[in-house]
């Protein structure tokens, strides 16, 4: 679809092993062009407009009308998103394992969908340690900073922009 090498690069940033990748074959892109086309609309430009086009986020945020901010949440979402879709393909074709978010204490707690149900019906006017204390405390947890919340919100949590 875009030609080049590109697919290697975008799947190695996904597994993390660029340099053990081997060189772009017709099935790679073919799937990773596959997977890139059942994003929804604005993920896809913007996948498209950052990884494959090179745009800063600037520039992408002018072309799609949106700001920076945005850009930054969709690319997250759409890489999530992608991740999930590419998963078994990486596994497979490169041997490895793609553990989506393991080092965040948020996507690791057992109660992770609730806790992101609380998020997302979060007061946007509530401190983030206030909110870090209470869903410590409603969901059992020991997250000590603030840090680890926001970046959960972030980048991890679906939907939570």
């Amino acid at each position: 679809m875009w030609g080049g090498d590109w697919p290697a690069r975008f799947a190695a940033h996904f597994s993390g092993n660029f340099e053990e990748q081997p060189a772009a074959d017709g099935t790679l892109a073919e799937t990773v062009n596959r997977v890139i086309a059942r994003l929804p609309e604005i993920e896809r430009r913007v996948v498209i407009d950052y990884h494959i086009m090179c745009l800063s986020r600037k520039a992408i945020a002018d072309r799609q009308k949106i700001t920076e901010r945005e850009v930054d949440s969709i690319r997250a979402r759409a890489e999530r998103m992608l991740r999930g879709m590419l998963a078994g393909f990486v596994e497979q074709r490169f041997g490895v394992c793609t553990t989506v978010d393991s080092a965040c204490p948020y996507c690791r707690a057992a109660a992770r969908d609730a806790i992101d149900c609380e998020l997302a019906a979060r007061d946007m006017s509530e401190a983030w340690s206030s909110l870090r204390h209470r869903i410590n405390k409603q969901f059992g947890l020991d997250v000590r900073r603030v840090q680890a919340l926001i970046t959960h919100c972030r980048f991890h949590c679906v939907g939570l922009e």
